[in-house]
């Protein structure tokens, strides 16, 4: 049998959400596609009127640093759905303190790749425009 992740988030109480994340974060337990998942459903949840949720957000975000940021950003943005790196940047972390830190995170940290690389690593532009045409498309 298979469970989805945002189906299991849906249905347990806040105290395994902080298992999920928290803790597994703590004792370095998640992977980079681990991180996306719970991201994923985290949003699939509906986090912006949940804003204990963000905290949440904002730490599997911060936990990761250089090429793994990137990667999770990719993830976050590959599943093809609306629920995006804009949007749940923009949207669904709708605490403002914990989206500027994590806003300031991807800065720091695409401005210090960039350094270690010595060239850009290529260049993730929040918008929804690419949205906005492929759904009125």
């Amino acid at each position: 049998a298979s469970v989805s992740v945002g189906s299991l988030v849906e249905v347990v109480n806040w105290s395994t959400v902080n298992e999920l994340t928290h803790r597994a974060l703590d004792e370095g337990l998640l992977c980079t596609v681990s991180k996306a998942i719970l991201i994923s459903a985290l949003q699939m949840k509906g986090i912006r009127c949940r804003r204990w949720l963000h905290g949440a957000v904002r730490d599997l975000m911060l936990s990761c640093r250089a090429e793994e940021l990137t990667n999770l950003k990719n993830l976050i943005d590959g599943s093809g759905m609306y629920h995006n790196l804009y949007k749940l940047l923009y949207t669904d972390v709708s605490d403002l303190r914990c989206r500027a830190e994590v806003l300031a995170h991807l800065v720091r940290e695409g401005t210090d790749l960039r350094a270690q690389l010595g060239h850009a690593a290529g260049v993730k532009v929040l918008s929804d425009i690419d949205d906005t045409l492929y759904s009125s498309g």
